[in-house]
C-alpha cells in the first residue's frame, strides 16, 4: 500500500479503496448513515441496489440465503470478481440501502487483499460501489476519482492508495433461479464456464 497507516473502520466511515478491478467507495453495510453518505458522494439514485464484499464464504453464507447451484459457483469462482444475487437474511442487520427492492443483494468474496481485510475488520460485508460519479466511468486512481468527484471527495473519510489499477472489466453478475439457470445480470470480468 502506498500510505502506511490504519485502516480505519469506525462508524459512518467511508472508505476510498482499491478492489480487484477498481477503486471503489465502502463502508460497513449495517451502517446506514455511512451508505447515505456514498449514495451522495456518487450521487446515485436511491432505488440502484449495490454490491457487497464478504471475507469468506462463512460470512456470505450469514448474510444472504444461497441455493445449493448458487454455493457450488460461489466455491468454484471465489475469491474473484464474480458476484451472486441472492435473498438476505433478516438476521444480518443490513442497512435498507444495502438491499434491493426485491430483497436481494450482489455479494461476492473479493481476491483484493485490502477489500478483503477491511471486511475482517469491520466483521461484516463491506459495502463496496464504484468510486465514480453516478453513470460515469469507473476510476482505475484515486486522482481519477478526484478529479471526477470534485468537491463531493472531501466527504470521504479514509484513502486507501495503491496506485493505477491496471486495466480490467468490472465484477460479474449473475442470479442463480430456482430452477438452476443462470442469468448474467452484468458480464463482466469473469465468464462463467458452466
Amino acid at each position: 500500500m502506498a500510505k502506511a497507516r490504519t485502516i480505519n473502520t469506525g462508524m459512518n466511515e467511508v472508505i476510498l479503496h482499491p478492489t480487484e478491478t477498481v477503486y471503489g467507495l465502502g463502508c460497513d453495510a449495517r451502517d446506514a448513515v455511512a451508505l447515505e453518505k456514498i449514495f451522495a458522494i456518487k450521487g446515485r439514485d436511491a432505488s440502484k441496489s449495490v454490491g457487497v464484499i464478504a471475507a469468506d464464504v462463512e460470512m456470505v453464507e450469514r448474510t444472504v440465503v444461497l441455493s445449493s447451484a448458487a454455493r457450488e459457483i460461489a466455491m468454484r469462482y471465489w475469491p474473484g470478481a464474480l458476484a451472486i444475487v441472492a435473498p438476505v437474511r433478516a438476521e444480518a442487520g443490513l442497512a435498507p440501502l444495502a438491499i434491493a427492492a426485491d430483497g436481494t443483494v450482489a455479494i461476492r468474496v473479493s481476491a483484493s487483499i485490502i477489500a478483503h481485510e477491511l471486511s475482517v475488520r469491520l466483521g461484516a460485508p463491506l459495502v463496496s460501489t464504484s468510486a465514480n460519479r453516478a453513470g460515469e466511468p469507473a476510476c482505475a486512481s484515486v486522482a481519477a476519482v478526484r478529479a471526477q468527484l470534485g468537491e463531493a471527495f472531501a466527504q470521504i473519510d479514509e484513502v486507501i492508495d495503491i496506485g493505477e489499477l491496471p486495466p480490467t472489466a468490472p465484477s460479474t453478475i449473475i442470479r442463480v433461479h430456482e430452477d438452476g439457470r443462470i442469468e448474467v445480470v452484468r458480464q463482466g470480468a469473469i465468464t462463467l464456464d458452466v
